[in-house]
């Protein structure tokens, strides 16, 4: 038997421990594929479902309402035929939504998402105004009251249809769920308030042969058309929240700020957290607030830190995250003087030339402009003749702080280092280092 050494072992354990947090990320990738798949394709095919369901019922509705004389059958067939349009639009936004983004769309098409949801609040409000408008004109023809045979073929059919909406409801809301839809989800209520729709249709045939009384028939279909109409505003007014941004779920949104505040901790302050619906997700802007004399590297880090920790979160709470802005502000700014002054890189030049006009100074090693509260700091770094004394470096390093204070009056301090010419210095003074330094404040 082949013997295995301890070395050997303690090496292939290092690098299993190694491969853990990418197999554990691949395994992560590959299982939110497989989930967007198979969202995609149960949406798919309850969509297909759903429109041959509508056209059966609607066709179903409308000849045997027709035959026998019911308004209410007539009115519920016709909101079964305009679900046919609301789902192939509520399909084709879910579709559209979802395409990357590119060059003329840099943010995606998520509102393909709202759009397809206005449309079908429309539809459902042009249908409950359409069955409302019939059930007047039979109202007002005064049928006669139903016969056995036509009552129960009417009845049947109102209570089929109950039962096919009422299963397509939840099987879309189910699917609309998964794939994070809101067209999808708005179909499932078009499909919901459809049962409720044959509800009040079989309530009005029941009652029109029961109680033998005409006018229950019209009733009711004037209920379907209120019911229908009171569904589509409630979308439309959804979707045009959506559309004009309007802010997404306060409560859930200081939710996700308490865990990015949880994560930073309290060196790091969340300012600001706003969220808006796009399509199946929420695009979030983060305002962070670091310490003044963070480097530019370290404060990146912390905003990557804060996008990461806002996205798990959302993902733990089931929100997609399409997209953060991460923004960056000092601990110590105050927003009412903020000073304007010229860019960084612009005046960092002009204090550059204006050291290097000392006829002392024989070049700027570092030269860095930074913002504290409401005054303009600047720190350069000039090189001096190895041979001069830290005595005439003094000198010179007061000197260059009045005069770059004079030429650069957007200052409000200068720190001046001097150092040494380095390369002479090292063919000279080779036991020495750097030599002697002196600073200016």
């Amino acid at each position: 038997m082949r013997r295995v050494s301890p070395h050997c072992m303690m090496r292939s354990a290092t690098a299993l421990r190694l491969l853990r947090p990418a197999a554990r990320g691949a395994l992560r990738s590959a299982g939110a594929r497989s989930h967007a798949m198979l969202s995609t394709e149960a949406v798919q095919r309850i969509s297909a479902v759903g429109i041959l369901a509508d056209v059966g019922f609607g066709c179903t509705k409308l000849g045997v309402g027709t035959a026998c004389a019911s308004p209410a059958l007539v009115a519920d067939g016709a909101h079964s035929l305009a679900d046919v349009l609301v789902g192939a639009v509520s399909y084709g936004a879910y579709a559209a939504a979802r395409a990357p983004p590119d060059e003329e769309h840099p943010y995606g098409h998520g509102k393909f998402e709202a759009g397809g949801s206005l449309v079908v609040g429309g539809a459902l409000v042009a249908t409950g105004a359409a069955a409302a408008a019939n059930a007047a004109t039979m109202a007002t023809a005064a049928p006669d009251v139903m016969t056995l045979p036509a009552m129960t073929a009417c009845a049947g059919v109102a209570a089929l249809s109950i039962a096919g909406k009422e299963w397509l409801y939840r099987a879309t809301l189910r699917a609309g769920e998964r794939g994070r839809s809101d067209a999808i989800v708005a179909n499932a209520h078009h499909h919901r308030s459809d049962a409720y729709a044959s509800i009040a249709a079989l309530g009005g045939i029941v009652g029109t042969y029961v109680l033998g009384v005409p006018w229950l028939d019209p009733l009711a279909a004037a209920g379907v058309a209120a019911v229908v109409a009171h569904q589509g505003v409630h979308i439309c007014r959804d979707a045009v929240d959506q559309l004009l941004d309007a802010s997404f779920d306060p409560a859930r949104v200081e939710q996700l700020r308490d865990a990015v505040s949880e994560t930073l901790g309290p060196e790091y302050v969340v300012e600001r957290l706003r969220a808006r619906k796009a399509g199946p997700g929420i695009v979030a802007d983060l305002v962070l607030s670091v310490p003044a004399g963070l480097s530019a590297s370290a404060a990146h880090q912390v905003g990557e830190h804060g996008a990461v920790a806002l996205r798990r979160a959302a993902s733990e709470a089931g929100v997609a995250v399409a997209d953060v802005q991460v923004h960056l502000d000092p601990s110590d700014r105050q927003e009412r003087d903020t000073c304007l002054a010229a860019l960084p890189s612009t005046l960092e030049k002009r204090v550059t030339s204006r050291a290097l006009r000392h006829p002392r100074v024989r070049g700027v090693a570092h030269c860095v402009v930074r913002y504290d509260n409401t005054k303009v700091l600047a720190k350069v770094d000039v090189i001096l003749p190895d041979a001069m004394t830290l005595r005439a470096a003094h000198g010179v390093a007061g000197a260059l702080r009045r005069s770059i204070l004079r030429g650069v009056p957007e200052l409000h301090e200068v720190d001046v280092d001097c150092e040494l010419d380095e390369r002479r210095a090292r063919t000279s003074r080779r036991g020495v280092g750097r030599g002697r330094h002196t600073s200016c404040m």
